[in-house]
């Protein structure tokens, strides 16, 4: 099928998925006239990319893991414990970012409860120390 036809079904833009093919993720055919060919088993492999973008893996790791499994040289064991990584790694960003969001709400309420003297001191007090002792 052509481009257009392909990105019709997986409802991808044709850039997307010219942009899959030049990173490897997608194989297509050329045909006599210059056209390539998008075959119908490209549906599954697309389906895979998106499911592993919408799990949080770059493309890069989808091809790696796509490459092996459509290889046959991945086993159950593997792709759980590739998956199983990716969780950690999630799990960690998900702690880094409670605790930026912690700092922010602390900040947050230490400039709501400090009286702001001039509209020139916009500088929560907490920051303005910090400010002031790498001067």
């Amino acid at each position: 099928m052509l481009i257009g036809k392909l990105a019709e079904k997986t409802g991808l833009s044709k850039d997307t998925l010219r942009f899959y093919e030049k990173e490897g993720l997608l194989k297509v055919r050329k045909m006599g006239n210059g056209y390539k060919d998008y075959p119908h088993d490209l549906l599954p492999q697309i389906e895979f990319i998106r499911l592993g973008k919408e799990m949080g893996f770059s493309l890069k790791e989808i091809k790696d893991l796509q490459d092996k499994i459509f290889a046959g040289n991945v086993n159950r064991s593997q792709v759980r414990q590739f998956l199983q990584s990716k969780q950690m790694e999630i799990e960690e960003k998900i702690r880094s970012l409670q605790k930026m969001r912690r700092m922010i709400i602390t900040k947050l309420e230490s400039c709501l409860q400090s009286d702001l003297e001039t509209k020139a001191d916009v500088v929560c007090p907490e920051f303005k120390n910090k400010i002031n002792r790498h001067d």
